[in-house]
């Protein structure tokens, strides 16, 4: 087993034993199986951050994933005006161009992309460590933004990155099923 295999075994099991506390036998074994399951749906598709950003912004050039109205509380869940995430339909004004909701301020969303610089990086002066000093292979990018992220980092072109057993990032991965009704 690689290192990084290890290392996303050690989170699966993680937030399994997180379930030990539960009041239930069968809550624990749900719970326990669901993780199983999503983490191994996470680690074969391994979304991508260009898969991200096309599924948000498709192929225009807004600012946001529902076009250039500047967010609002009918867009999503932001601002710090709440610690809890919604149900992903909630902000039906907060769709992507190809219908996909909840993209922005619902829960920083996991890529596979390592954290790295773009083409021509440079570090701002007055705050160089910020970024450069997580161009390590470890990081990966997240996307989105979460209830408790300030509606200035809204924009297409922010990210965000953890290591993936950081247990108090504002994250996850979607779990999205079929339109058919």
């Amino acid at each position: 087993m690689s290192t990084q295999q290890v290392r996303e075994q050690a989170v699966t099991d993680e937030v399994i034993a997180s379930f030990a506390g539960a009041p239930s036998e069968r809550l624990r074994e749900v719970m326990s199986s669901l993780v199983r399951h999503l983490h191994d749906f996470a680690r074969e598709v391994r979304l991508t951050e260009a898969e991200w950003q096309r599924a948000s912004y498709g192929s225009s050039d807004s600012p946001f994933p529902w076009g250039p109205e500047t967010p609002g509380p009918e867009h999503g869940y932001f601002d710090f005006a709440r610690w809890d995430p919604l149900p992903v339909d909630a902000f039906p004004r907060g769709r992507s161009e190809f219908g996909v909701e909840g993209l922005l301020a619902n829960g920083w969303e996991w890529t596979s992309t390592p954290f790295g610089p773009f083409a021509g990086f440079q570090a701002f002066p007055f705050y160089e460590g910020y970024s450069a000093n997580f161009f390590d292979g470890k990081h990966f990018v997240m996307k989105g933004g979460s209830p408790r992220t300030g509606r200035s980092m809204l924009r297409r072109s922010f990210r965000n990155w953890f290591q993936p057993h950081y247990p108090y990032v504002y994250a996850g991965f979607r779990c999205a099923g079929g339109g058919l009704k």
